[in-house]
């Protein structure tokens, strides 16, 4: 399951970058050296098929000269790999607010004991 949510990722960003160039079928499954039964999980999770079933790649145009078809990231490609950037940088600043929470614990925690022995000792 880990493997599979990180080619998910992987793949979302890899086709986020190409851009508005898009890219063969042929070049994603060679670039992410998919097995056979990868590529039916790639082609059966992001490949849209019909309107009625809209996934992230959509067939984008035809290049006569190569004969082949080039794919791209449709809007929901996009929105889905825009919302993981957005949960990963909330995660990042997620974990800065939690250290920065433990440190001040700790800081206030010795404080107090400072306090405490201070009054004790120096009466």
């Amino acid at each position: 399951m880990n493997n599979q949510k990180n080619l998910y990722i992987e793949i979302l960003k890899w086709a986020f970058e190409k851009g508005v160039e898009g890219f063969m079928w042929e070049e994603l499954v060679s670039d992410f050296n998919l097995d056979p039964v990868k590529s039916t999980w790639v082609n059966k999770i992001f490949l849209t098929t019909s309107d009625n079933d809209r996934k992230f790649f959509e067939h984008y145009k035809y290049n006569e000269k190569d004969n082949k078809h080039i794919y791209a990231l449709n809007e929901k490609g996009i929105s889905a790999y825009i919302d993981y950037q957005k949960l990963e940088e909330a995660r990042e600043g997620g974990e800065k607010a939690m250290n920065i929470a433990i440190w001040s614990i700790c800081i206030a925690i010795a404080s107090s004991v400072t306090q405490i022995l201070a009054q004790i000792y120096f009466k």
